[in-house]
């Protein structure tokens, strides 16, 4: 499994990680080794789950409340 994570500022100013956990899928078959990327999921720090509106825009499931990464 491969993780991410990044800070991201609430709308209040609040500084918080979200984490991105994306499962490599094994592939492999007689011709040798291989895998592929599978479908990430993001959570913050506590486990609360996230999704991606864009690339720098997170919205938390649970409360509806934007989050913006911080570069």
């Amino acid at each position: 499994m491969h993780t991410q994570r990044f800070l991201v500022r609430t709308e209040k100013g609040k500084e918080l990680y979200v984490n991105a956990f994306i499962p490599m899928i094994d592939t492999s078959t007689l011709d040798g080794p291989s895998q592929i990327t599978g479908v990430g999921r993001l959570v913050l720090s506590d486990g609360t789950p996230v999704n991606m509106v864009d690339e720098n825009t997170f919205v938390v499931v649970t409360t509806g409340e934007r989050l913006t990464r911080v570069r």
